[in-house]
C-alpha cells in the first residue's frame, strides 16, 4: 500500500470517526436539553455534561484536527506512527464515553481521560518537530499546539485540589475555565488559523498575518482573565481582560483590512458550499472577539458571567466557528459528498444554531435589560438541539470513507 494512499485513507477514516462523534455528542446534547425540560431522577445531569463536553472537544473536533493534520501537514514517515497514535485515541473516547455518564471524574473516566492527554502530547511532539508547513504556518500551528499542552494545566489540577478539599473553592473553578480557555481560544483557534495560512497564496494576506501574530497570542493569554472577572482582585482582572481583549480586535482587523482587499485570493475561490460554511466560521469568530470585548467592559461583566451567555460563548465558538470551518474542510477534501442532502443538513444545522444562540443570549440580555421573559425558552432549546442532531445524521450519511472514483 503506498504512503499517499494509506495517508488518504487514515485521514478519511479519523474523520468519519469523529463525525460519528459528534452526532453521539449531539444527541447527548438532546438529552441534557430535555433533562432540563423534564428530568429524569436516574440521570446524573452533571455526569452527562461532562459526557458531552469530552465527546464534542476530544472525540469530534481533535479527531478532525488529527485529520486535517494527517491529509496536509504530516510527513510521510508519521503516518504509521499517527495511525497507532489514532487507535490509542478511540480507545480513550469510548472509556469516556461509557465513564462518563456514570460516574463523572473518577476512576475509569479520569484513567481514560489521562490516555487520550498522553496520546494528544505524543501527537503535539511529533507534529512539533516535524511538518510540512511553511515558516508562518508552523508559527500558527505550534502555538496551538503549546496552547493544547499548556490546557492540560486543569484538570491535571484537579485532582490535588479535590484530595485538599477544594472542589469547592475558587481554585477548581479557574481550573475548568483555564482547560476550556486554551481549548476553544487557544488549540483550536489557532490551529483553524494554522489551517488557512496553508492556504494563503497573496503575500500581502500572509504578511498582515504575520503582523496579526503577537497580538492574537497575547491577547488569547490574556483574556484567559475574563474567567476570573467574578474573583475579589476584579479590578486587576478586568484591566488584563480588557487588554486582552482590545489585542485580539486588534489582530483581527489587520487580517481582515488585508482579506478584504484581496478577498479573490482566499474565500471567494472556494465553491459555493464551503464559501458560505468559512465566511460563517469567520463572522462568528469576529462576534468571539467582539463579545470578550464587550464582556470585559464595566456593567457588562455580570452578563459574561451568566450561565445562559457562558453556555451561549462557547457554543459560538464551538458549533459557529470551529464545526463549520471543520465542515467546509470536510467537503473541500471530498469526507463530505456535495450533494443536495448535504445543502439541506447544512441549512438545517446552521438554522440550529442561529434559534440556540437567540434563545441562550436572550435571556441574559432579557434579564440585564429588564425585557419581557420567554417560558418556552427550554422547549425552543431542546427543538434546536434536535435539529442540530437531525442534521449533523444527515451530514453523516454523506461522509465517504473512500473517494468516490475508488467507491466505483
Amino acid at each position: 500500500m503506498s504512503v499517499a494512499f494509506d495517508r488518504e485513507s487514515l485521514a478519511r477514516i479519523t474523520f468519519a470517526t469523529g463525525f460519528t462523534f459528534l452526532l453521539v455528542a449531539a444527541c447527548l446534547g438532546v438529552v441534557l436539553r430535555l433533562q432540563i425540560l423534564d428530568p429524569i431522577a436516574q440521570i446524573d445531569y452533571r455526569y452527562l455534561l461532562h459526557a458531552h463536553s469530552h465527546t464534542a472537544f476530544l472525540a469530534w473536533v481533535f479527531n478532525a484536527l488529527l485529520a486535517v493534520t494527517i491529509r496536509h501537514f504530516a510527513t510521510d514517515r508519521q503516518i504509521a506512527s499517527f495511525r497507532i497514535i489514532f487507535y490509542l485515541l478511540q480507545v480513550a473516547n469510548l472509556g469516556m464515553l461509557c465513564s462518563f455518564p456514570f460516574q463523572g471524574y473518577a476512576l475509569w473516566s479520569i484513567a481514560f481521560s489521562t490516555l487520550h492527554m498522553a496520546a494528544s502530547f505524543v501527537f503535539a511532539w511529533k507534529i512539533f518537530h516535524d511538518n510540512k508547513l511553511p515558516t508562518l504556518g508552523k508559527k500558527f500551528l505550534r502555538t496551538a499546539l503549546l496552547f493544547m499542552a499548556l490546557s492540560s494545566v486543569g484538570p491535571l489540577s484537579l485532582g490535588p485540589l479535590g484530595a485538599f478539599e477544594l472542589r469547592d473553592s475558587p481554585w477548581y473553578t479557574l481550573s475548568i475555565y483555564f482547560y476550556m480557555h486554551f481549548q476553544y481560544n487557544g488549540w483550536f483557534v489557532f490551529f483553524l488559523l494554522a489551517s488557512v495560512v496553508s492556504l494563503l497564496r497573496s503575500r500581502k494576506v500572509k504578511s498582515a498575518f504575520a503582523t496579526a501574530y503577537p497580538y492574537l497570542t497575547a491577547g488569547c493569554l490574556l483574556s484567559l482573565a475574563q474567567a476570573a472577572i467574578w474573583t475579589e482582585f476584579s479590578y486587576l482582572v478586568n484591566l488584563a481582560s480588557l487588554t486582552g481583549a482590545i489585542l485580539q480586535l486588534v489582530g483581527c482587523a489587520i487580517i481582515l483590512s488585508r482579506i478584504h482587499k484581496s478577498d479573490s485570493s482566499f474565500i471567494s475561490r472556494f465553491p459555493r458550499q464551503e464559501r458560505a460554511l468559512l465566511r460563517i466560521a469567520l463572522a462568528c469568530l469576529i462576534l468571539k472577539f467582539g463579545f470578550q470585548f464587550a464582556g470585559s467592559l464595566p456593567g457588562l461583566d455580570a452578563l459574561a458571567s451568566h450561565r445562559h451567555a457562558a453556555i451561549g460563548f462557547l457554543h459560538l465558538v464551538f458549533l459557529g466557528v470551529v464545526t463549520p470551518a471543520l465542515f467546509a474542510w470536510g467537503v473541500s477534501n471530498k469526507w463530505i459528498r456535495r450533494s443536495g442532502l448535504t445543502t439541506v443538513a447544512l441549512v438545517l444545522y446552521l438554522l440550529s444554531f442561529a434559534i440556540g444562540e437567540l434563545s441562550l443570549f436572550y435571556v441574559p440580555l432579557a434579564t440585564l435589560s429588564q425585557w419581557p421573559t420567554f417560558p418556552q425558552s427550554p422547549t425552543i432549546l431542546v427543538a434546536s438541539a434536535a435539529i442540530s442532531a437531525f442534521s449533523i445524521a444527515c451530514l453523516l450519511t454523506q461522509v465517504r470513507l473512500k473517494p468516490e472514483n475508488a467507491a466505483r
